[in-house]
This record gives structure tokens, C-alpha cells and sequence, in this order.
């Protein structure tokens, strides 16, 4: 697919994948950070640990502790989360835009961390997490503190 999309638009890019241990994390970033490689993203269970490699973590990285989209400009790396953007412009073009509304979500795991965090900093009225008290919903309740004390927005978890 992002090799398709380069060759579309005439990026002299490559997408190519490769399989990463944590062990080997911080000496492949500075492997691509050396090779000049424009970006990469980031799969489990590396997207918590790639964080202290970046000099930069975008506002949802930051309030996440999650990235799964490397960019490097000119050696400089710049850590994101691209779930909550997709999530949110997927809404958007079905004509269902979530922006100055309350929302409902389920869960709290890896990728509805990052829609409930985009969902805030886009200027949702209000977010109610609904999640059980399984192994995730201590992060319904880190997800919940982050919201409110880094945006305007009142998030409530409920079990």
C-alpha cells in the first residue's frame, strides 16, 4: 500500500519491514537516523520503549507514552500516533464528526488510548470511557487523568 502511494506520487521512497527486538530498538534508530530514512512506524511491543530514543514526542505521543510513527527531519526524530487522526478523519468523512460533542467510547487499550486522546485535543465536548476492571482499565484511568489535566475537556471513566 505505501509502496503503491510513493510510485503514485513519484517519491523516491521504499516502505519495507522488518522485525525488530527490544534489545536491538536504540541501534536500529540510530541505523535509520544514520541511513537518512525519512520516517517508520512503530509495531508492538516497541511503541512504549522507542519513546526515549525520539528528541520530540507530538502532543498525542506525549499524553499516550506511545508512538507508531517515527518522522526524521534532517536527524532530528519526532515521535506520533496516527490511530486517533484516522479515527477521527474516518468519522469526519461519513458525515459523523465528533468535534464540540459528547462521546462514548469502550475500552482502553492501544489503539482507543490514542482515539480518546486525539478526540480531546480536537475539541470533543466530552468523553466518557467505558471499561471494565480488567487489565486495561487502569489505563482507562491514566487515559482519563492525562485528558483532563492536559486539555480543556472533562473526561469520566466508568466501569
Amino acid at each position: 500500500m505505501h509502496n503503491e502511494v510513493f510510485a503514485k506520487l513519484r517519491l523516491d521512497y521504499c516502505y519495507m519491514c522488518y522485525k525488530v527486538d527490544h534489545e536491538n530498538l536504540e541501534k536500529t534508530v540510530e541505523g535509520l537516523k544514520a541511513m537518512k530514512a525519512r520516517g517508520w512506524n512503530v509495531s508492538m511491543p516497541n511503541k512504549t520503549t522507542i519513546v526515549k530514543y525520539l528528541d520530540h514526542l507530538t502532543p498525542v505521543a506525549k499524553m499516550g507514552q506511545a508512538v507508531n510513527t517515527v518522522i526524521n527531519d534532517d536527524g532530528v526524530l519526532t515521535g506520533t500516533t496516527t490511530d486517533g487522526v484516522g479515527f477521527i478523519k474516518a468519522l469526519k468523512e461519513s458525515n459523523l464528526d465528533p468535534i464540540g460533542k459528547k462521546i462514548t467510547i469502550v475500552g482502553a487499550g492501544g489503539a482507543v488510548t490514542a482515539i480518546e486522546i486525539q478526540a480531546a485535543l480536537d475539541g470533543v465536548a466530552e468523553i466518557s470511557i467505558f471499561n471494565r476492571k480488567d487489565e486495561f482499565y487502569n489505563q482507562a484511568l491514566i487515559n482519563c487523568k492525562n485528558i483532563n489535566e492536559n486539555t480543556q475537556l472533562k473526561a469520566k471513566v466508568f466501569d
